[in-house]
């Protein structure tokens, strides 16, 4: 019950700081991320929905927006933020792959092909404060590299997929080497 206290106080504290400071979006991610960690989805998604109404190019907020969206079972508005996101930076790796993949399974595999290529290509931005590692990063774009292949197998681009499997077996080594 302690904790529980703890994040009420926690987020009333929040709650003052936005209240105080409406133009920082600082505190209101605070909340949001707060929410996530108890396991309140539906209050974050709230939580976000606000953040986006008075920051609607937050990139961090978006990808964020859109695991919400799609937890919740709204795959078109988790489309519509990663798609935002992407316009407004196209270097963010998280909102590539997860669009990416949500094409994928929904069966537009050529519409999944420019972010899993956008994800593979070069470095990337990650939403939030955490960085993933050198090995996490090779791992994701290993996997991303399957699926690449996937999708142009699926567009009958054999070649294309050979390629992409060929890089991503490269990308699952480099992974798994001790550096």
């Amino acid at each position: 019950d302690v904790a529980a206290n703890q994040t009420d106080d926690a987020l009333a504290a929040l709650g003052r700081a936005i209240a105080a400071n409406p133009s920082n979006p600082g505190p209101i991610e605070a909340r949001a991320r707060i929410l996530i960690a108890k396991g309140r989805y539906q209050d974050a998604y709230a939580e976000y929905q606000q953040m986006l109404q008075r920051f609607p190019s937050n990139t961090d907020a978006l990808v964020n927006y859109g695991l919400l969206a799609g937890r919740l079972g709204h795959a078109e508005e988790a489309e519509s933020a990663w798609q935002k996101a992407v316009s407004v930076d196209p270097t963010q790796g998280n909102a590539h792959l997860y669009l990416a993949e949500m094409l994928s399974r929904t069966g537009k595999f050529a519409a999944a092909i420019p972010h899993f290529e956008a994800f593979l290509q070069g470095e990337l931005k990650f939403a939030g404060d955490t960085q993933p590692s050198s090995e996490e990063v090779a791992s994701q774009k290993a996997a991303a590299g399957i699926e690449l292949g996937d999708a142009y197998a699926e567009t009958n681009a054999p070649d294309k997929a050979a390629a992409a499997y060929r890089a991503a077996a490269s990308r699952a080594t480099e992974a798994h080497q001790p550096r």
